[in-house]
């Protein structure tokens, strides 16, 4: 199963990397602790003096240096390219470049001097031996520095969503410069052209030895692991971001598809729709595409939430007289001329319960709405006659085209114009369908209350598609229900011999405001949409539309 299918292309691929690997990394480098290393020099030489009379010499195989303490300073380094590997695109590689920096170390060096005193008439002779200790601040530098870190996006059944950093970097420094500390007895070694390459060995070594799969990864792996927390509604509505059907795929260089499984559960029991969509991916986004992803969205999501929604009784209320702009929509007195039956209970207020039989369910099909902007349109293609009737339509909605045709006729509009209008108005459309048991009670206080059962069937269509930040700080794809009809039929009385038939206008006045509410607490409440932590979609400039199966949404992020 997959509820959702997404395509991430080269503008997305460079957006993610750069802020979930490329900037770790670089904060990382910008902390960079050096190794300690030693330096064994060899050779014996002379370490020049002034004096006539004592001559000084480094012992042959005592002279070692020790750098500590290191700690490469100004390493800025930037990302200048994301790519995937040409031999294996589930491999993506961040290439990293730093100009000129510095590594700052502690050198120790130690050394054995061996001092000789001139004696006339015999020449040179040992005088003593003293172990010398000497320590200076050693900072070597360095033009330039090229990095480049691998790493996978992938999808495990045990760890879930992972990027996870492909063994050890390659690096290369350039054009190291030495500086050897001024006091040094290595100066006078006539070697001291090593040291560079030393230096920049102890570096290269360093960068090397940087655990970027721990560091970096155990970083990346929280940003990654967070996408199932991205389903979590609260309040018991979670839903399933697990890897869908066609899992993770790389179909050419800078595209990444993959699919969700999504669906909701409820206090841990899961949604089970009738059928269990299987989108199909979205294509792989042109690499001049400014969007960053494109997602299917299946109504199997809409359903899900309907059914937490129906399972945590949010979808039920109950309306008092009290509630209503006119609380006389609930007195027994407003209906006993009509209903004769109702007299004995004139002094009472009634109570409408309002509940649902099962969950809403959708469906994709044509819809016909008669917007101000589809009016705009017909204005030009119908006479101004046809036009004025149309008027008295605005805002209706309808599931099918008998039933706007009979609206049509109804409001003198000839069918010569039928085809005209049911082209400018039709489109795919997303319709909810509403079971719902409506009950008014009697409260007369008294301790089985009278009670007029109906049944209401309302169908709607969901429109006003849009992104937005929903409960427990989920982004969410947001909608609206736009009412198409609703029937309310008689079911039962305890009255004696009585027909409710004519109280089912009672839904209309007190049931359908109330339940027009509880919708459009769903509607704000939203589908989750899989996202990072750290990222936004950008809400106002993402593009829904309503396709045969499923609400296609491209959109870009933002870092935050």
């Amino acid at each position: 199963m997959q509820a959702i299918s997404v395509a991430i292309g080269k503008a997305g691929i460079q957006l993610f990397a750069q802020h979930i690997v490329a900037a770790h990394v670089i904060d990382l480098l910008k902390t960079l602790p050096a190794p300690d290393r030693s330096i064994p020099v060899g050779g014996r030489w002379d370490i020049p003096c002034n004096q006539y009379e004592t001559q000084y010499e480094v012992r042959d195989g005592t002279f070692s240096i020790a750098l500590n303490g290191g700690v490469v300073q100004n390493l800025d380094a930037k990302c200048t390219a994301v790519e995937q590997d040409p031999n294996d695109n589930t491999i993506f590689q961040c290439t990293f470049v730093a100009g000129a920096f510095s590594v700052q170390y502690n050198w120790t060096e130690n050394y054995v001097r061996d001092t000789y005193s001139y004696l006339q008439g015999i020449g040179w002779v040992p005088d003593r031996a003293d172990n010398i200790s000497n320590r200076f601040n050693y900072a070597p530098g360095f033009n330039g520095l090229t990095l480049k870190v691998k790493f996978q996006f992938k999808y495990d059944a045990g760890a879930g969503w992972e990027m996870v950093v492909q063994g050890k970097p390659e690096i290369s420094t350039t054009e190291t410069s030495a500086n050897i500390p001024a006091g040094s007895a290595v100066l006078y070694s006539g070697s001291q052209c090593n040291f560079g390459n030393s230096a920049s060995d102890a570096t290269v070594q360093a960068l090397q030895n940087i655990d970027f799969n721990g560091k970096v990864g155990d970083v990346v792996k929280g940003v990654i692991a967070s996408i199932p927390t991205s389903g979590e509604l609260g309040d018991g509505i979670r839903y399933d971001f697990s890897s869908g059907d066609d899992g993770l795929k790389f179909p050419a260089a800078n595209s990444i598809q993959m699919g969700v499984k999504g669906g909701a559960s409820y206090n841990g029991t899961a949604f089970s729709g009738t059928t269990p969509p299987a989108l199909p991916l979205p294509a792989p986004l042109p690499e001049n595409d400014i969007h960053h992803l494109d997602m299917y969205v299946s109504n199997y999501e809409v359903d899900a939430l309907n059914w937490a929604f129906f399972k945590a009784g949010r979808l039920d209320t109950v309306v008092n007289a009290a509630d209503l702009p006119d609380p006389d929509v609930l007195k027994v007195k407003t209906y006993v001329s009509i209903l004769p039956a109702l007299k004995p209970f004139a002094s009472f207020a009634m109570q409408a319960q309002i509940s649902l039989n099962s969950a809403p369910t959708t469906s994709f099909q044509l819809v016909y709405e008669l917007t101000t902007e589809v009016l705009n349109t017909l204005k030009l293609k119908v006479s101004q006659q046809v036009y004025q009737l149309l008027t008295g339509l605005q805002g209706n909605n309808y599931v099918s085209k008998v039933a706007l045709e009979t609206d049509l006729s109804g409001a003198g509009i000839d069918s010569s114009n039928f085809s005209t209008i049911e082209m400018a108005a039709q489109s795919m459309g997303m319709v909810v369908g509403h079971d719902i048991h409506f009950t008014l009670v009697i409260q007369n206080f008294q301790s089985e209350q009278p009670q007029i059962v109906f049944n209401v069937k309302r169908t709607d269509i969901l429109g006003n598609l849009a992104l937005g930040v929903g409960p427990n700080k989920t982004q969410t794809m947001q909608f609206g229900f736009k009412n198409a009809n609703w029937t309310a039929g008689f079911v039962s009385s305890t009255i004696p011999k009585f027909d409710g038939s004519s109280l089912a206008m009672v839904w209309g006045t007190a049931g359908e405001p109330r339940y027009d509410n509880l919708l459009a607490a769903l509607g704000a409440t939203g589908v989750p949409i899989p996202i990072m932590q750290g990222f936004k979609f950008d809400f106002t400039n993402a593009e829904l539309n309503m396709e045969e199966n499923y609400v296609s949404i491209k959109a870009c992020v933002e870092y935050s």
